[in-house]
Parts: C-alpha cells; structure tokens; sequence
C-alpha cells in the first residue's frame, strides 16, 4: 500500500517542480527549456515504476501529450517540420516504454533505450534550432551605411598586418542583414544612394553637412534606424578622457531638433536605469539605461515604452522616408544579445541584433 503513494507523491512532485520551471522560462521567452522535458519524464520513470502497473495506460498519455506540446512549440520556434518529428518520435518511444517497459526498467536495456531516446532529443533538437535561428536572407540591392561612435571596429599595435578586430556586433549584422555593410566616420553629400539603408548608432559629432545628408536622404524615401542614447553605459575601451570612446549622451541632437524629436536621458533610480526587455513586433530587445523622448511630433507614432507618457522607441515619417527611432544604443553590446555558446543562436539571451537586421532589410 505504501508503495503507490510514495510513487504517486514522488511522481506530483516531480511533475509539479519541473511544470513550475518549464513555464517560468516558457514565460520569459526561452523555448529552449523545453528540450528539457525528456530528462524530466525520465526521473518521472522511476516513478511510474512503484506505481500498479495499469497506471501505465495514464502515464503513457500523459507523457506522450507533453513531448507533442513541446514539440509543436518547438518546431514553431525553428520554423522547422523536423524538430516536429523528432517530438513525435521522442513521444511514441516514451509511449511504448511506459506501456510495456515500466515493470521492467530495473533490466539495462531498458535504461539503455530511455537514454537513447534523451540523448536524441538533447542532439537533434538542439541542431535543428541552432539552423532555425538564422533567418535566410534574400540579397538586396543598396548598402548598408553604418555611422557610430561605438567602438564596433578596433584597432591595436598589431593590427597594422592583421588588421581591425570587428566588435560582434558588427560581425553579426553584415551576416544578418542582405545588403554590402560599409561603415563611415561622417557623410558627404549625394553619399546615400536610393535602396541604401542607414544605421546611425550613436554617432560622434556629425558635421551640418552630414546631416543635412542624412535628412535629405530620409525625406527623399530612404529608411534609417536612429539609436540615440541618452546615457551610454557601453564600456570604454580606453583611458577616461580619450577622443576615441563612445560619446557619453547622444550628439544627434540638431538632427532630432530638426525632426521635432525631443531626447531625455534616463531618470536615475527610474526602471529605464538597469537593464529592461521590451517586446517589439515579436522581437524580444533588451536595454540598458535607456532614455526616452519627451517630445515627438505627430508624424512618429509610439511604439514601445516602459513608463506612460515616456516612450523609447519611435517610427517617424519623415517626408517620404521613415526613421525608427530608439533611445539606446546598448542594446548592441554583445553581453545583451549573444548567446552562450555563441553559434548556439537560438540560446540568446535577446533578439536585438535579428531586430536591427529586420528593419534595415525592409
């Protein structure tokens, strides 16, 4: 008698513990805990086992329920059929070793095959996500035109053979975004060519002609994405003082003036100080400090904030161009977006850098 309770008690805990953990990670946007789901239905055998025997009909369901759910929201998450099947696969071997194995795990072979089927689950779904988190890209005509004050390229006493270290960053948009990437200090006039794209994150201070480009390219139909921080907690790669770090606010300021757009630092203290996630169009961004505008006029709409009445990001119409405007620049700082390992993508911690990519390949 005391054996089927302790098996049922043990198998609700279990069930209940791992159920809790799935959907708080589920909750913040990590499909990848649900790769988790055989190693905890191979505890719950243990489980199963001390339970009478046609109890095994119930658990089976159960199990093989689970591994479909997770597979569905899995193969969703990697726009692939195949991480479907490995769930569909992983569920009827669970099934059979539930119905006709439980009263025989204590046999190696049986634990041989549930190990299997683990490891199969772990490897393939794994694989299968990592190749769906890299978007495939048509090529585009036009150029990307980056101009920063960021430290996205460095230059060392070495590097006069070697040459640039590119910060991740700026690795990870030349392959995510489908157009030749050229960075540039500053702009000339005629620069900026019809089907180019600009990416202004946080710039040094451009000259009148430079931005007189700038506006002149966006009213004409081309399209820019704006980080303009308020307050920029990226870390300097050199001493305090040197010219060659990133700009500590943003020096967009005639340029946002003369879109009517008003830029605020973030209130200390306020929620906007420390890091944040904000969803956008299904992206999940992650900022720091970030600032937000305190004055737009009616041609941008609203399209992300923390705080009511402070919004941080921006879509403008600009003549007949368009200007996606978000107070941070941060959010390209690898420590916010790149996943540990860094080729397992679909690990991330944030979709800033695919978030980016998307707009500019509009």
């Amino acid at each position: 008698m005391l054996r089927p309770i302790l098996g049922a008690a043990a198998f609700v805990v279990v069930a209940l513990g791992g159920g809790l953990w799935l959907g708080g990670a589920y909750a913040l946007g990590r499909h990848d805990a649900l790769l988790a789901v055989p190693t905890l239905l191979a505890f719950t055998l243990m489980f199963f086992a001390l339970l009478p025997r046609h109890h095994g009909a119930i658990a089976a369901v159960a199990a093989t329920t689970m591994m479909l759910v997770a597979g569905v929201v899995l193969g969703a998450a990697a726009k692939s059929a195949a991480v479907l099947s490995v769930a569909v696969i992983m569920a009827l071997s669970l099934a059979w070793l539930l119905v006709h194995r439980t009263a025989a795990l204590a046999r190696p072979q049986s634990w041989v095959l549930l190990v299997a089927a683990v490891a199969l689950w772990w490897i393939g779904s794994h694989l299968l996500l990592a190749r769906g988190a890299v978007p495939a890209v048509a090529a585009q005509s036009g150029r990307l035109v980056v101009v920063t004050g960021l430290p996205l390229v460095q230059w060392n006493a070495e590097d006069a053979i070697s040459g640039p270290c590119e910060d991740a960053a700026l690795a990870a948009l030349r392959a995510g975004v489908a157009r030749p990437l050229t960075m540039s200090d500053t702009l000339d006039s005629g620069m900026l060519r019809p089907g180019d794209r600009l990416l202004l994150a946080h710039p040094r201070a451009l000259d009148p002609a430079a931005l007189v480009e700038i506006d002149r390219f966006v009213r004409a139909g081309g399209r820019a994405v704006v980080l303009a921080d308020g307050l920029s907690a990226w870390p300097p790669p050199h001493a305090l003082g040197d010219a060659r770090n990133p700009p500590v606010t943003s020096l967009l300021t005639p340029l946002l003036d003369h879109w009517g757009i008003g830029l605020a630092a973030p209130v200390p203290g306020s929620l906007a100080a420390e890091a944040v996630t904000v969803i956008h169009r299904g992206y999940r961004l992650r900022l720091h400090s970030a600032g937000h505008f305190d004055r737009l006029p009616r041609a941008c709409r609203v399209e992300a904030g923390l705080v009511p009445g402070q919004p941080m990001l921006a879509v403008c119409q600009i003549g007949r161009g368009e200007a996606v405007v978000l107070a941070d620049a941060d959010l390209l700082f690898a420590p916010l977006w790149q996943s540990d390992p860094a080729w397992a993508r679909h690990l991330r911690p944030s979709d800033n850098i695919e978030w980016v990519a998307d707009l500019l390949n509009r």
